[in-house]
């Protein structure tokens, strides 16, 4: 139960870019405005992929399998959704 907890603590850092999306929805498409979005993504990323990381002890080549699967996952939902 710890470890979703983590999970779900770590998964504060998503909430910066709430209105990055919600600004891409309604068509507004600044590029220093995608700039930020890119970044804070990033950080998001980073937050989450070390404490799942720490969470559930995986080594670095588990790591990167798993967020590379996950990526990839993300990625065609997304697609498939717009």
């Amino acid at each position: 139960m710890t470890a979703y907890f983590h999970i779900g603590a770590a998964a504060i850092s998503l909430w910066s870019l709430a209105p990055f999306a919600a600004a891409f929805q309604a068509g507004i498409t600044a590029p220093p405005l995608a700039l930020a979005a890119i970044v804070l993504c990033f950080y998001a990323l980073a937050v989450n992929v070390k404490v799942i990381q720490a969470a559930f002890r995986l080594s670095a080549l588990r790591m990167a399998l798993a967020t590379s699967v996950t990526v990839i996952y993300i990625s065609c939902f997304l697609y498939l959704w717009v």
